[in-house]
């Protein structure tokens, strides 16, 4: 009696079955690599997305950090006859007045919402003088890190044909001293003299809303509490003093500047829309018209 054995087992119709399925389920390269090419698009899409809603949101900053100056300068008027806080001020004793230093008292008192508490601090209000996307580190002095802010006032041209400062200066608010003062005192002394010399008032400015009150100026010697940088010159120092940022133009906002009018309100410019129609950024800050100067409609 003999019997037969096959060494190969029939596939059962189950595991047929299976197998087909497993084949159907199954991804080509073509595929493959479609589906990791949508996921690279949607990856790039949202970091992009991310990068401008980041961007979005430290101009919105900046906006806001002026427009808050704009009520600390309004206040200043007040509780000063109608006078623009000085641009800046050196003193041969080595001190300095900015327009920053004058209007940070009015602004902490500003923000007192809750007069059952003391005001926020200098440290706090601070941090409004700079630029969410101004990173530039500042400059060392002795032993300390100086405090930078972005903020500057346009510079008046104080000689003789715009001085003193009258509705046709084709100059901008940021007056300039330098004097000599004697003792620890030069700050307290000027600030009782400032009140007796010619100065700018709002009312001088008949396009408020066309007229420059700050700018940015990313510069790595713009000091808070300090004359260095209080005062911007001409529209090419948006560029030429930034070069410690991420580059040239593009420093901030991606090559556009906010800037605060004497009416309070903001606004977000390229350079070369702000010198008048007749200027050039790259020209003397002399040269300078449109929003840069005292002088409406020009």
């Amino acid at each position: 009696m003999s019997s037969k054995f096959h060494s190969t087992r029939e596939a059962s119709p189950l595991r047929c079955k299976v197998s087909a399925e497993v084949s159907t389920l199954a991804f080509t390269i073509v595929e493959l690599l479609l589906v990791i090419a949508i996921i690279g698009v949607l990856a790039g899409v949202g970091v992009g997305l991310t990068r401008k809603t980041k961007v979005a949101a430290k101009e919105s900053g900046c906006v806001a950090n002026l427009k808050t100056l704009a009520g600390g300068m309004a206040i200043y008027q007040k509780n000063s006859d109608d006078r623009l806080p000085v641009g800046s001020v050196y003193f041969t004793d080595s001190k300095h007045i900015s327009w920053d230093t004058q209007l940070m008292p009015f602004i902490r008192a500003s923000l007192r919402t809750d007069l059952s508490k003391p005001a926020p601090g200098g440290s706090e209000v601070n941090k409004l003088a700079l630029c969410p996307d101004d990173t530039i580190p500042g400059v060392s002095w002795g032993k300390t890190q100086a405090k930078r802010r972005t903020y500057s006032m346009p510079n008046h041209d104080m000689r003789e044909n715009n001085w003193p400062p009258h509705a046709e200066s084709t100059t901008g608010v940021g007056t300039h001293w330098s004097r000599s003062a004697k003792g620890n005192d030069s700050l307290t002394n000027f600030m009782a003299y400032s009140n007796k010399v010619p100065a700018i008032r709002a009312v001088m400015i008949l396009a408020p809303d066309d007229t420059m009150l700050l700018t940015e100026h990313a510069y790595f010697r713009n000091i808070l509490g300090n004359s260095s940088g209080a005062i911007i010159k001409t529209g090419f120092e948006h560029i030429k003093n930034a070069p410690e940022a991420t580059g040239s133009l593009e420093s901030l906002h991606s090559g556009r500047f906010n800037y605060l009018m004497v009416d309070g309100h903001v606004e977000t410019l390229l350079p070369d829309q702000t010198v008048g129609l007749t200027g050039s950024v790259s020209s003397n800050g002399n040269t300078h018209k449109g929003i840069w100067t005292i002088k409406a409609g020009d």
